[in-house]
C-alpha cells in the first residue's frame, strides 16, 4: 500500500507500493493527490477514479468519471470543483451542495487549476481550454485560446505566480518549442514562443525560487533539458543533455532543488541540478550527481513535494523524497550515484509573438 507511516525515529518510510488486485479491471494509468484532502487519487485506463487516504485505504467506491471510458490523464480541483481529463473529454463536477456535472466533448492532454479559479486544459492543435465554473449553472461557456491553426500545439501547461501576484502560463508546445503568456482570465495577452530546429518539448515544470519566481525546466522527447530563469522573457535558455539518458522522455518533475526525469526506460534523479542552476552555477560545465533507476513506468507525479509517485503497468510506487538529501533516498540506496557531465547544446533560437484568438464553446 501507499502510506505515510513513520518509523521509531519519526522518519518517513521512503518506499511503498499500491496494487489494485482487489478491483476488477482497474488498470492504473495516473496517480496524484486527492482533490480535496490529504490522500491519493488513482485513475484507470477505463476512466475510473479511486480515492484513498494517506495510508492507501479506499475512501468509498471506485467512481466512473469518464463517460467515454477513456484513460484518465489528469485530475485537478478548485474549491468544490474537480475536473478529470481524457483524450475524449474534459469533465467538471461540483461536489458541493449544488451538485453539477459539466462535460466538454473535446479530448485533452491533461488539466490543471489555477489559484484564480480557472481550469486549463491543453487541447493540442485546437488550443487551450479555459473555464471558471459557477455552481448550479446547467450550461456554461468555455473559452478556447488559440493562435491561427497550426501555429502552436498545446501539449502541457503549468501556472506560475508572478511577483506582482499575477499568473503566467508556461507551455510545452512540442515542435513549436516552449511558450509563455500572461494570464488574466478574460483578457488576451500575446503568446511568446521560442524554439529551434529539431526541438520537441513534451513537458515543463516550475522550479521557482524567491529570486526567480518564473523559473522553469522543460524537456524534449530526446531528453534535452531546457532551463530558464524567466519563462516569460528569457529568449536563450540553458540547453543541455546527459548522453547517458536512454529512452523517450515522458515526464519532468522538480522538488527540493532536484529534477526527476522519467523516460520509457528509467527514472533519472538529478540531484540539486535546479538549485545549482538558479544559483547561477555553470551547470553545463560541471559534473552532476545522477542516479539511474531502471523501470518501465508510464507516468509520474509529485505528492506534496515529499513523495514521487511512479505509475507502473500494474501498481504505483511511492518514493519518499521529503528529506531532500540524496544519501537518504531509499530509491537510490542500492543504486550507484554517478557523476555525469552534461553536454552543453548550442542552438540558434528563434522566437515569435503570437496573438491568440478566443472562441467560445458550451459545456453542459
Amino acid at each position: 500500500m501507499i502510506g505515510l507511516p513513520r518509523d521509531g525515529n519519526g522518519a518517513g518510510v521512503p518506499f511503498l507500493r499500491k496494487r489494485f488486485d482487489g478491483i476488477e479491471g482497474f488498470d492504473v494509468c495516473w496517480a496524484g493527490s486527492h482533490p480535496f484532502e490529504p490522500g491519493f487519487c488513482f485513475g484507470s485506463t477505463d476512466g475510473r477514479l479511486l480515492l484513498t487516504d494517506e495510508t492507501g485505504q479506499a475512501l468509498g467506491d471506485v467512481v466512473k468519471s469518464s463517460a467515454s471510458g477513456e484513460a484518465i490523464n489528469g485530475v485537478a480541483s478548485w474549491q468544490d470543483w474537480v475536473s478529470i481529463s481524457t483524450r475524449a473529454e474534459v469533465t467538471f463536477d461540483c461536489v458541493g451542495p449544488r451538485k453539477t456535472r459539466l462535460m466538454f466533448d473535446v479530448g485533452s492532454h491533461g488539466v490543471i487549476a489555477t489559484k484564480s479559479g480557472y481550469f486549463l486544459a491543453p487541447l493540442g492543435p485546437s488550443g487551450l481550454m479555459t473555464l471558471k465554473p459557477q455552481a448550479g449553472a446547467p450550461n456554461q461557456a468555455v473559452d478556447i485560446i488559440n493562435p491561427s491553426a497550426g501555429q502552436a500545439y498545446f501539449y502541457r501547461v503549468i501556472c506560475l505566480r508572478a511577483p506582482d501576484g499575477g499568473e503566467v502560463l508556461a507551455f510545452a508546445h512540442r515542435t513549436s518549442g516552449l511558450g509563455a503568456m500572461l494570464f488574466t482570465g478574460s483578457e488576451d495577452h500575446p503568446l511568446n514562443e521560442i524554439s529551434y530546429a529539431g526541438l520537441d518539448v513534451i513537458d515543463v515544470c516550475a522550479v521557482p525560487r524567491a529570486d526567480a519566481p518564473l523559473a522553469v525546466a522543460a524537456v524534449g522527447k530526446d531528453g534535452t533539458l531546457i532551463l530558464s530563469r524567466d519563462a516569460l522573457h528569457d529568449k536563450h535558455p540553458v540547453t543541455m543533455r546527459f548522453e547517458q539518458v536512454q529512452g523517450a522522455a515522458y515526464r519532468l518533475l522538480s522538488a527540493r532543488g532536484h529534477l526527476f526525469l522519467l523516460t520509457s526506460q528509467a527514472l533519472y534523479l538529478m540531484f540539486g541540478l535546479a538549485e545549482r542552476f538558479l544559483s547561477r552555477e555553470p551547470v553545463t560545465k560541471s559534473p552532476a550527481p545522477v542516479a539511474v533507476v531502471p523501470m518501465e513506468a508510464v507516468d509520474a507525479n509529485l505528492y506534496q513535494d515529499e513523495w514521487l509517485l511512479t505509475v507502473m503497468p500494474d501498481e504505483v510506487h511511492a518514493h519518499f523524497i521529503g528529506e531532500g538529501r540524496q544519501d537518504n533516498l531509499e530509491i537510490v540506496r542500492r543504486k550507484e550515484i554517478r557523476s555525469l557531465t552534461p553536454t552543453a547544446l548550442s542552438h540558434s533560437w528563434s522566437e515569435q509573438e503570437l496573438h491568440p484568438n478566443r472562441t467560445g464553446a458550451g459545456v453542459g
